[in-house]
């Protein structure tokens, strides 16, 4: 009998997923041109909608960069690659600092 697919594997694949949806929609050449029909696209984000999506995808990216920061935590074989993947996270944790100014573009 095959093993179950561990869970978490399960949502991250789904959260990749999700994330290339939402890219979709925000994509100009896929809103206007896609295979759809006028009617069927979802209607556009009010300013409050794109501020609270701004603050969740923001959090998204800091959970995101946490989780890998855990897993490297506990996989030191290769300092040197582990060291990389740490600077990675630092630029990620200033990215999501910055993020948080988009959050009142949309007030």
């Amino acid at each position: 009998m095959p093993e179950k697919e561990h869970p978490i594997l399960a949502l991250a694949r789904e959260a990749e997923e999700i994330a290339g949806d939402m890219f979709t929609f925000f994509n100009p050449v896929e809103k206007h041109f896609g295979p759809h029909e006028d009617d069927d696209w979802p209607r556009d984000l009010t300013p409050g909608e794109l501020a609270g999506l701004i603050q969740q995808l923001r959090r998204t990216i800091g959970s995101l960069s946490d989780t890998i920061g855990q897993m490297i935590a506990e996989n030191q074989a290769d300092p040197d690659k582990a060291r990389l993947v740490t600077d990675g996270i630092r630029l990620i944790e200033q990215g999501e600092e910055a993020i948080r100014a988009g959050e009142t573009l949309f007030e």
